[in-house]
């Protein structure tokens, strides 16, 4: 479609353009940055390819002016304005003569219907710099309809800056769906959350996802606000935060919450802090940001998993360390986490994933794989073990050079044959081998896994099902026969008492391709293998 016959944009002269879009689209702009205005209103944002037309200004008859920006760090002009990115593709800003124009036009632009091929429908907003002398976008120009009508369409909000109002922080928390907030940057409530917080007490729903990143000088929940919102009774399913902030330091971890991401500062804590604090969450993301000292870091993480063993309720665990010195970050120093986390694994036996994978992490944890694979080969729920990487890869750290994500790969192959249950991940969710033999040992233990969920979900098909799979899956196969006859012994004494020779030869002839009915199919094991393999 080319631009003169865009059913929704048409282009306005410079020449004819009025004074109050002058006053909005200046001179100074590149000729490259066309200003069109609206033929007609679209109702999906992917009603305009975007792409064809680069960097564009479109004109609204309410005195504001949308700026669709390729370059993030291009800014039009000091004026009043709103900045914002839509789901990581459509990045923009909104400049009108007034708050209640930018809110007006934001309102219907930030409400278009997202493209499904876009993923998750996310709007981050944000203020861009505004010198002195000018003013700056005032959150409160957004009416209560207006919030609620982008909140009914986005669900997933990032709020970088601004201030909201009471009302408007109402909204925000009682709205009849889930929504995903995150509050960073300098974004603030009037009242420093208290409107927010109360609002949230009286919910009957799950909230969702909420992320705090906090500062100090009550931004934007006082002390009073963070300890009610961390107390709300699992009204809160998802809690991720980092809370600069001594006072508040221990505040997250003990939120009442199904799963907690917290990074927290080794400068506002000490391992007997650890000693008798609750963790509600049974997924627990810890991320320790090591922040100058560097004494303490391993024996806060040892009293952190000291505490998550003797909890033992939690399903998923993840730990990190950040420091911009890792060479600091010593062998001995690890193993003794190792052994404290060792100690975590086999003290929760609902455990079923543990996640060392995080790209903000400073320890190197592959030195210490044997110990940690030993004590997960006969764990009872453990089914994941996600690692940054199975590849190794030589990187240079201050001047060393240091082979990073390198481990034996026999300690994997007694892990997998030890426990049929696990896979080993990296980060990507690729499974982890160095090759054939460790591919036929995954594929072993999917076939170990299918045949026993037979006995578990398909009892009055097990008769059809088991012989077919002998000769469709195992009969070149000395191990899955074992392992078929170890499951379904009662099955397949029945069936070399039923079938005769001539019944044999027809089930082996389906195998090579003959249909029949009620036979099963190739992939009848398989599909009950775990998702990830």
């Amino acid at each position: 479609m080319s631009r003169t016959t865009d059913p929704y944009l048409q282009i306005v002269r410079r020449d004819r353009m009025t004074p109050r879009q002058q006053a909005l689209v200046p001179a100074h702009l590149p000729r490259s940055l066309t200003l069109y205005e609206f033929r007609q209103d679209p109702t999906r944002l992917d009603d305009i390819n975007w792409q064809e037309y680069g960097s564009i200004a479109i004109w609204s008859s309410n005195g504001s002016v949308i700026f669709i920006i390729e370059d993030q760090y291009f800014k039009p002009f000091w004026g009043r304005h709103v900045l914002f990115l839509l789901s990581d593709r459509l990045r923009g800003s909104i400049y009108g003569e007034t708050d209640a124009a930018i809110a007006e036009t934001a309102t219907f632009f930030w409400s278009l219907q997202y493209p499904e091929h876009w993923g998750e429908n996310h709007l981050q907003i944000r203020l861009g710099f505004v010198p002195p002398g000018n003013s700056e976008f005032d959150f409160a120009a957004l009416l209560p309809a207006q919030l609620e009508q982008i909140l009914d369409s986005t669900r997933f909000i990032t709020l970088s800056a601004g201030t909201f109002t009471a009302e408007q922080s109402v909204i925000l928390a009682t709205r009849p769906y889930p929504l995903n907030i995150v509050l960073s940057g300098r974004f603030t409530f009037v009242d420093q959350g208290t409107a927010f917080v109360h609002a949230l007490q009286t919910r009957e729903s799950p909230f969702g996802f909420l992320e705090v990143i906090g500062r100090r000088n009550g931004r934007p929940f006082s002390v009073e606000n963070l300890q009610l919102l961390f107390q709300l009774n699992f009204i809160l399913e998802h809690l991720r935060c980092h809370i600069d902030d001594e006072e508040c330091a221990l505040l997250p971890i003990s939120a009442k919450v199904n799963k907690l991401h917290y990074r927290m500062s080794t400068n506002y804590v000490r391992p007997d802090d650890f000693a008798s604090i609750d963790i509600e969450a049974n997924d627990f993301t810890l991320e320790l940001s090591v922040d100058g000292n560097h004494e303490n870091w391993d024996s806060l993480l040892i009293a952190a998993l000291h505490r998550v063993a003797e909890l033992g309720h939690f399903e998923r665990l993840c730990f990190s360390v950040f420091s911009d010195y890792p060479r600091k970050m010593g062998f001995d120093r690890v193993a003794r986490v190792v052994d404290a986390l060792i100690r975590a694994i086999h003290a929760n036996p609902s455990l079923a994933c543990l996640d060392l994978s995080s790209d903000r992490q400073s320890v190197r944890w592959s030195p210490h794989f044997q110990p940690l694979f030993q004590s997960m080969e006969e764990h009872p729920g453990l089914r994941t073990f996600v690692v940054q990487s199975c590849t190794r890869r030589d990187e240079e750290v201050y001047n060393f050079h240091e082979p990073l994500f390198q481990f034996d790969f026999s300690w994997l192959q007694q892990l997998l044959s030890s426990n049929r249950r696990i896979a080993v991940v990296d980060r990507s969710g690729q499974i982890c081998s160095n090759g054939p033999v460790i591919d036929r040992m995954y594929l072993l233990n999917r076939f170990y896994l299918g045949s026993e969920s037979l006995l578990q979900e398909l009892t009055a098909s097990r008769p059809a099902l088991v012989p077919s799979a002998l000769v469709d899956r195992a009969s070149n196969n000395a191990q899955y026969i074992a392992l078929l006859l170890s499951h379904h012994t009662d099955v397949l004494c029945g069936v070399v008492q039923d079938f005769d020779v001539g019944e044999v030869a027809s089930l082996q002839s389906v195998s090579e391709g003959e249909p029949s009915s009620g036979t099963l199919r190739p992939n009848a094991l398989k599909r009950e293998a775990p998702s990830h393999l």
